[in-house]
């Protein structure tokens, strides 16, 4: 008899989860990649958000599961159990995170690695912060009549100063 009440809720629940799943899969997060470094760096990210879904859900499924099962019953006046602790339990939840969070930081750095690398044909330019401007310093001498562009189609480095720290 409670298997068939709790049925319904189980539905619901499932289609939610498969139209989740279709929309994350099918929704566009990201712009259309500019760079090559771009395809890594988004990657990584749909990697880190398909462990924050599955996270998500188990700890929502968890609080709904529980919400349900052990709610308080009508004319129930009586206090829990009073129990203290389960180590491997706690063990547990304190070595997933952990290994969740080393898995993405060495991940991480290694995309970020690959977008660093330098190569011998790449421009470097010094950029100056300040309060209130940038100045750029380039390898080249300055050309008397440079030409502006909204796009700057070379390999380049740039190393940052900044002169009010």
């Amino acid at each position: 008899m409670k298997s068939n009440r709790i049925m319904p809720f189980l539905f619901v629940g499932a289609v939610f989860v498969v139209i989740g799943v279709l929309v994350g899969l099918t929704a566009r997060v990201f712009p259309t990649q500019g760079s090559a470094e771009a395809v890594s760096v988004d990657s990584l990210f749909n990697f880190m958000l398909a462990i924050a879904v599955v996270v998500f859900l188990i700890v929502e499924g968890g609080i709904i599961y529980s919400i349900i099962r052990f709610r308080r019953r009508p004319g129930d006046e009586t206090d829990g159990a009073p129990i203290h602790g389960n180590t491997a339990l706690e063990i547990t939840w304190t070595a997933i995170p952990a290994v969740i969070v080393v898995v993405l930081s060495i991940l991480s750095y290694q995309v970020f690695v690959g977008t660093q690398t330098a190569t011998d044909d790449m421009l470097v330019i010094k950029v100056r912060g300040q309060q209130f401007q940038w100045s750029f310093q380039y390898p080249m001498p300055p050309d008397p009549d440079p030409a502006v562009t909204e796009e700057l189609r070379a390999k380049i480095q740039t190393y940052m100063v900044n002169a009010d720290l």
